[in-house]
């Protein structure tokens, strides 16, 4: 079913509503918010300039509406990609970038992208030895000069969960070096998957009669499957063998999502929290939240 479009605004209508958002009655505003928000990002350079002309009570409810449709239209672009069958992790990725830094070039970073593949692509060369692959892969993006996982007393920092400052810093938490790592394989056609451990993420590398896991939090190491048990039951995790199975693309977004939830809502930052509970809610097919998802 399709959904009904608001009616556009005219300028004059536009003006005559700004004129009210700093009326002193709270029903008022709250109708004025409503409809300017119904309006959407159409409106935004008319709001813009009219805010140079409002008073400075006016001109904070404007630049918090301003931000408010951002947020708005930025959930719109991510239910489009959640009603999507085949959910794309990369776009959603940039998304949830924009969520901290809204004017992200998301082509900037595509390119980027492309160049790791070129070196991985190189380092690979013609080879068809699944260790071979796997091991120039996790050198060419997590070797000397690659990403590296962000020291522990970082780890909580926000940037380390956006794929674009993983990219510009290179450091980053397991799920967001691997989320890269998905995304330069997918370039390949290097057939890897994300592997979804209870306190950690990994990458698979799976192809008939092979499977290999890599840890790109520690510079892109082969790992084995008793190695992953051995940790998680130092951690108390109890061990299961579907611990290792590969997570879909909706899933690895979601857990991405779940682990910025909990960064803010350990500084308070409840608006960003809201945002991010509105982008997790729209992934209906994903797991609730366990109490083993951070990494």
């Amino acid at each position: 079913m399709s959904q009904a479009v608001p009616p556009r605004s005219d300028e004059r209508e536009l003006k005559a509503l700004l004129a009210l958002i700093d009326d002193e009655s709270e029903f008022v505003r709250e109708r004025v918010e409503a409809r300017l928000r119904e309006l959407g990002r159409e409106i935004l350079p008319i709001v813009r300039s009219q805010a140079e002309l409002a008073d400075a009570s006016a001109r904070v409810r404007i630049r918090s509406l301003v931000e408010t449709i951002r947020r708005d239209e930025l959930v719109n672009e991510f239910a489009a990609l959640a009603r999507a069958p085949r959910f794309d992790l990369e776009r959603g990725a940039f998304l949830l970038a924009r969520t901290a830094y809204p004017t992200v070039d998301e082509e900037s970073y595509r390119k980027k992208l492309d160049g790791l593949a070129d070196r991985a692509g190189a380092n690979i060369g013609g080879s068809t030895q699944p260790r071979r692959i796997v091991t120039e892969f996790g050198h060419a993006l997590y070797g000397p000069d690659g990403m590296k996982g962000t020291p522990l007393e970082s780890y909580h920092d926000p940037d380390n969960s956006y794929v674009t400052c993983v990219l510009d810093r290179k450091r980053g938490i397991p799920i967001s070096l691997s989320a890269v790592g998905l995304f330069v394989a997918d370039r390949l056609r290097v057939p890897f998957v994300g592997v979804g451990l209870p306190t950690h993420f990994l990458l698979a590398y799976e192809a008939p009669g092979e499977r290999i896991l890599v840890n790109p939090f520690k510079d892109g190491e082969i790992v084995t499957p008793e190695e992953c048990r051995r940790h998680l039951e130092w951690l108390g995790v109890p061990w299961k063998e579907s611990h290792l199975d590969a997570v879909s693309p909706r899933q690895i977004m979601f857990r991405m999502l779940v682990n910025l939830i909990v960064v803010f809502q350990r500084t308070n930052d409840g608006a960003q929290v809201e945002l991010l509970g509105r982008m997790a809610a729209l992934l209906q097919q994903a797991p609730p939240p366990g109490p083993y998802l951070t990494g």
